[in-house]
C-alpha cells in the first residue's frame, strides 16, 4: 500500500514537470523607472516593477506589457525562439503636463483649474495632457483667466493676462471714532478727549458684481401681409424712441466664489418715448391711431475668455417686443397690433483688443404668445430670430455700447371660417429694426 502511494506521487510530479513551461530571465527596463511589468495579459497580474527581470516561455511568443501612472501604456513582443535575448527597454511617453506658477504678479493668488482648487501661487500643478480652463484670483481680483491646451511634457508658464488691470495694493477705509471709557486697552489709541480712535482697515479691492444704466433706443417696423384680404396689406413705422434702465449683476464675483465668474444675470426694461401717427394704406388717410411701443428683456448669460483675442458668451432667457397702439377700437382692428412674448438662446463671438470688444451674435426665438393679432384668424403659427453686431468698452468703471439689431418673425396663417367680409391672409412678415446705445456704471 505504502508502495503504490508514492509510486503515484512520483508519477504526479513528473507530470507536472513535463507540463511546466521552459523559460529564460529576461531584463525589463523602462525610462523613466516605476512601471509594472506584466506578461502576455493584465489579468494575469503584475510581475515585477521596473528595473527587473522576468521569466518569459522559450518556446513560444509572449508579450511583455509595461504601465505606469502619467504615462501611455506600451507592449512589446518577445520571441525567444528566434535568439537569446537579454533584455527589452521601452521608452514611456508622458500623458501629463505641468502649469507653472511663479510669475511675481500670481504671488499669493488662489489657483483654480477646471474648478478645482489646487492651492496658492507660487507652484507647479502636473495636469492631463489637454484643454484646461485656469483662473487665477489675487487678493479678490481676477488676473488670469483662460482656456490653455497642453502638449505631453509640456512645461507651460502662467502669466497675468494683458487685458486685466494689475493687482492693487488694499484701499484704506477709514473707520470712525468708537467711543470707549478711558484707560480701555483693546488695539486702538486714545485722543485727548478719552474716546478711542480706531486705526484704518485695508479692504481688498474685488471686481465688478453689479452695473447698473439705461439704453435709448431708436426702432423701425415693416409688417406685410402675403394675399392679405380686408386687411391693410403692410405697415411702415419708423423713429420709434425707447427709453429705459438695465440692470447686470454677477452672483459669482458678489458671493467671492472662484466658480463660474463669467456668469451673469441681465435685465432691461424700455417705454415708447413717442408715438408716432400710424397710416392705413400708401394714400396716407389716418387710421386714428398712434404706435405704443415697449422692450422687456431677461437673460442668464455666461461668458469665456478664449485668451487676449476674443471669447464665446451663450446666453437664454425671455423678451417682450410690445407693438402696440391706441386709439379706437375701429382704427386699431385695422393695424397689426402684437404683442410678442418670446424665449430666446443665442451664441454672441467676441473679439478683444484691450478695452474694445467688438461683437456679433446670433439667437433664435420661440413666440409663446403674439398677442391680438394672432386672435384675428382662426390659427397661426409664428418663428422668430434675431441678430446682432456691436461695439463696447469698458473705461474704468464706465461701460458703454452700441448696437444694430434686426428680428424677424414669420407668420403661418389659417382662416378655415373666414368670409368675404372677414381678415384674411395667408401669412405675415414682421421684421424689426433697431440701433441701441447703453451706458452703466459698474461697482
Amino acid at each position: 500500500m505504502r508502495r503504490g502511494s508514492l509510486a503515484s506521487g512520483l508519477l504526479a510530479a513528473w507530470v507536472g514537470v513535463a507540463g511546466a513551461e521552459p523559460t529564460r530571465k529576461v531584463v525589463v527596463e523602462t525610462t523613466p523607472p516605476g512601471a509594472t511589468v506584466y506578461l502576455d495579459d493584465i489579468e494575469n497580474g503584475e510581475v515585477c516593477t521596473t528595473p527587473c527581470s522576468i521569466d518569459v516561455p522559450v518556446d513560444r511568443k509572449a508579450s511583455i506589457i509595461v504601465r505606469k501612472d502619467g504615462f501611455s501604456p506600451d507592449i512589446k513582443s518577445v520571441d525567444l525562439r528566434k535568439g537569446r535575448i537579454k533584455s527589452v527597454t521601452f521608452a514611456l511617453t508622458s500623458t501629463t503636463a505641468t502649469l507653472v506658477f511663479e510669475d511675481p504678479g500670481l504671488t499669493g493668488g488662489t489657483i483654480v483649474v477646471d474648478d478645482a482648487d489646487k492651492g496658492r501661487a507660487p507652484t507647479h500643478v502636473p495636469v492631463e495632457v489637454a484643454g484646461h480652463h485656469v483662473v487665477v484670483t489675487v487678493r479678490g481680483r481676477v488676473v488670469f483667466d483662460d482656456f490653455i491646451n497642453l502638449d505631453a511634457g509640456e512645461e507651460y508658464t502662467v502669466k497675468p493676462n494683458k487685458a486685466e488691470p494689475a493687482p492693487l495694493p488694499p484701499r484704506p477705509v477709514t473707520i470712525p471714532k468708537v467711543v470707549a471709557a478711558a484707560g480701555d486697552d483693546d488695539g486702538g489709541s486714545s485722543g485727548d478727549d478719552g474716546a478711542k480712535v480706531v486705526k484704518s482697515v485695508a479692504a481688498a479691492p474685488r471686481d465688478a458684481w453689479i452695473a447698473a444704466g439705461g439704453v435709448f433706443q431708436v426702432g423701425f417696423r415693416q409688417f406685410r401681409y402675403d394675399n392679405p384680404r380686408n386687411v391693410a396689406p403692410f405697415e411702415h413705422e419708423g423713429g420709434q424712441v425707447l427709453v429705459g434702465p438695465s440692470l447686470e449683476l454677477w452672483p459669482a464675483r458678489l458671493l467671492g466664489a472662484h466658480h463660474l465668474r463669467g456668469l451673469s444675470l441681465f435685465a432691461k426694461v424700455e417705454f415708447g418715448a413717442n408715438h408716432r401717427q400710424v397710416l392705413q394704406d400708401p394714400v396716407g388717410t389716418p387710421t386714428g391711431a398712434a404706435t405704443y411701443w415697449g422692450n422687456v428683456e431677461i437673460d442668464v448669460k455666461h461668458r469665456w475668455n478664449l485668451g487676449e483675442a476674443g471669447a464665446v458668451e451663450l446666453g437664454g432667457g425671455f423678451v417682450q417686443d410690445q407693438l402696440q397702439y391706441t386709439g379706437t377700437s375701429m382704427a386699431i382692428a385695422q393695424v397689426p397690433f402684437a404683442d410678442y412674448k418670446s424665449a430666446r438662446v443665442g451664441v454672441r463671438g467676441i473679439l478683444r483688443f484691450g478695452a474694445v470688444e467688438p461683437y456679433a451674435q446670433v439667437e433664435g426665438r420661440i413666440p409663446l404668445s403674439e398677442g391680438t393679432l394672432a386672435t384675428r384668424f382662426s390659427h397661426t403659427s409664428v418663428t422668430g430670430a434675431g441678430a446682432e453686431v456691436g461695439l463696447a468698452a469698458r473705461l474704468g468703471p464706465i461701460g458703454l455700447r452700441l448696437e444694430g439689431s434686426i428680428v424677424y418673425y414669420g407668420w403661418s396663417i389659417t382662416n378655415d371660417n373666414a368670409g368675404p367680409t372677414d381678415p384674411a391672409a395667408d401669412g405675415a412678415r414682421d421684421v424689426l429694426e433697431g440701433i441701441s446705445a447703453l451706458a452703466d456704471f459698474a461697482y
